[in-house]
């Protein structure tokens, strides 16, 4: 026969098997803290011996950043024009600046985000704004050399980087800017 006794180990048995699962859940979760963008193995040794800090994941290369220029429809200037910045990393970048150069128009086209703090860009995104043209610098012999796009972006830790890519130009807007502008001239 049962009594009260009998019953009293069978349940702190049962508790005490239940605080053990409970204790187990809590020490794993403890475990995987911590920031999932910057995993514990993304920090690699340096030759001394001592960890290194987590690698910086922002874009920083030429191959992870691009830049084209391209022609502003609707705009009723014809010297403004369309600048598109495209991350093709795997990190947000945070955009502070964007300047066109071109050796055929005077000085950098810039552009600056209307609001403090950037334009997030998330990997695989564009951003298009628009920019009005310098002066154009008209040569008897003009430079023919590429523009770039200067791309300023964010580093959390290490401050402001500024990347200068290629300015691909596909429709050949800056040329037909420079001849509609120096045979005017003429």
């Amino acid at each position: 026969m049962w009594t009260g006794r009998q019953l009293l180990p069978l349940q702190a048995r049962r508790w005490q098997g239940f605080l053990l699962l409970l204790l187990a859940a809590f020490s794993l979760a403890s475990c995987s803290s911590g920031n999932p963008e910057f995993p514990r193995d993304a920090a690699s040794p340096d030759p001394s011996g001592g960890q290194s800090a987590p690698q910086d994941r922002l874009p920083a290369t030429v191959e992870q950043l691009s830049a084209s220029v391209g022609a502003a429809e609707g705009s009723n200037d014809d010297d403004v024009v369309l600048l598109t910045v495209a991350n093709r990393s795997e990190a947000t970048v945070l955009v502070l600046a964007v300047t066109l150069y071109s050796p055929r128009f005077s000085g950098g086209t810039d552009w600056v985000p209307d609001r403090a703090g950037g334009t997030r860009l998330s990997p695989g995104d564009s951003l298009s704004v628009l920019a009005a043209l310098q002066p154009v610098r008209c040569q008897e012999d003009p430079d023919h050399s590429e523009a770039t796009i200067a791309i300023t972006v964010d580093r959390a830790e290490t401050g402001s980087l500024t990347v200068e890519v290629a300015a691909a130009d596909p429709q050949g807007v800056l040329e037909a800017r420079y001849q509609y502008h120096c045979s005017r001239k003429a």
